[in-house]
């Protein structure tokens, strides 16, 4: 499966056949991973774009983010820009760490400067994070950096604040 899985990425047009054997091998329930797949109609065929595979223990859903509201051992954090944060509102207890400072808050920002500046502890690597933007866009380049630090708990929220807000 991971070779079929793995051609599918990388091909830039796919046969309607292929894509009826696509969903096959996707909904076997062994399958680990989510795609997010986005089709564009053309005149003869199909074009799909693909992000990067994310491992399904890295995705959190509505349900998740809710449940994960007063869980003082996870981190909701926005990676929006603040104007965006202020003209929209943000996921309650969530703190807002734009993308671009991400890195740099999570490596050389002390425990104590953490806590000061966003009234919540400094995530270990072990805690758990949620990171969430508008679409979810930003929120999986946030997720790549906090696994890349060693965040192995952390997780996209994949509807993103665009789902939070229809849905509250």
């Amino acid at each position: 499966m991971f070779a079929i899985s793995r051609i599918l990425i990388t091909a830039t047009r796919i046969s309607r056949v292929q894509i009826r054997k696509w969903h096959y091998i996707t909904s076997d329930a062994s399958v680990k991973n989510i795609r997010h797949i986005k089709c564009m109609k053309t005149d003869s065929d199909s074009r799909f774009h693909t992000t990067k595979i994310i491992d399904s223990q890295h995705v959190a859903n509505y349900e998740d983010v809710v449940d994960s509201l007063n869980n003082p051992k996870t981190l909701i954090i926005d990676v929006r820009n603040p104007e965006e944060v202020q003209s929209t509102g943000q996921i309650p207890s969530s703190v807002n760490i734009p993308l671009d400072s991400l890195q740099q808050v999570l490596t050389n920002m002390s425990k104590e400067e953490f806590k000061k500046l966003f009234h919540r502890s400094k995530p270990t690597q072990s805690d758990e994070i949620i990171f969430y933007c508008k679409s979810g866009k930003r929120a999986s380049k946030a997720l790549e950096t906090a696994l890349a630090l060693g965040y192995s708990e952390s997780k996209k929220y994949l509807g993103s604040w665009d789902e939070w807000s229809s849905r509250q």
